[in-house]
């Protein structure tokens, strides 16, 4: 009899020991299962995880180029002008560029005050390459063409003319002012060149070389060009120089060679920055 007793008085201790653990318990099993499902509803309607889980999942097989491409496109949506210059600013900083250039050339003489003849601008031209830094807001370009420099004189009826040809190194730094669909440049260039050989002729008459250590002809000549021009998404550059001569033509006369230079540089090749 005592021993039952017993039993029932420690069944009514551990009783309410097990029941308040249950208590305990029991939500905190309840609340993982819920979370579950409701992460899996969320899942399930939510168009936005759908996505995120793919692109998390596809492999991504695109080239720095087209990448480049997708991003301009989007920010040509946006239409956001800070964005814009933003992102130039950080894509064009440091890159290396190599094109080609082609010259057209309105070239005359200056200096002529003692000539008795009437000089005239001829027109010339030249192709050449360069190589372009973009720095920050700066264009630094050295640049090496082949030019024909021509100019024709009046005098007594009779029509002189003359041609030269340089291989020139110039070397331009030029300021960038970013606007959205395309770039201002300001800049200065200065150039020397080296004659390579000379034309003449008279009137009608046929070209004739010209020996240009006999005519005391100066074969160096150092210009300083004034450019200004602009530069297109694409890094292609149109750019109008004045070329200002510093150095004499001929030895024993103050005649100067100056040239109006319109140029269009296409770039061919990108470094990697």
């Amino acid at each position: 009899m005592k021993s039952n007793l017993k039993g029932l008085l420690v069944a009514m201790l551990l009783l309410p020991v097990m029941t308040i653990g249950q208590v305990f318990k029991a939500p905190e099993f309840s609340r993982h299962s819920d979370m579950q499902l409701m992460a899996k509803a969320i899942e399930k309607h939510s168009p936005l995880l759908h996505r995120l889980a793919a692109s998390a999942s596809a492999p991504i097989d695109i080239t720095p180029e087209e990448a480049r491409a997708i991003l301009k496109e989007k920010l040509k949506e946006l239409n956001n002008e800070a964005l814009n210059e933003t992102y130039s600013k950080l894509d064009e900083e440091g890159e290396t560029s190599i094109g080609v250039v082609l010259h057209i050339l309105m070239n005359g003489l200056s200096n002529e005050d003692d000539s008795p003849a009437e000089s005239k601008t001829a027109i010339g031209g030249g192709l050449g390459v360069y190589v372009m830094w973009t720095l920050a807001n700066f264009i630094l370009m050295p640049e090496l063409a082949y030019l024909i420099r021509p100019f024709k004189q009046e005098y007594g009826g009779d029509t002189y003319k003359e041609r030269y040809s340089f291989l020139t190194l110039a070397f331009t730094a030029m300021y960038v002012v970013r606007l959205q669909a395309m770039s201002l440049l300001f800049g200065l260039s200065p150039n020397v060149g080296f004659a390579l050989g000379g034309k003449y002729k008279i009137s009608d008459g046929d070209w004739e070389d010209i020996e240009l250590e006999d005519e005391g002809f100066n074969k160096t000549q150092i210009g300083l060009g004034i450019a200004a021009g602009i530069m297109l998404q694409n890094a292609m550059i149109i750019r109008l120089m004045y070329n200002l001569g510093l150095s004499k033509l001929y030895d024993d006369s103050d005649v100067k060679m100056y040239a109006l230079v319109l140029s269009l540089q296409m770039p061919l090749w990108k470094l990697g920055k």
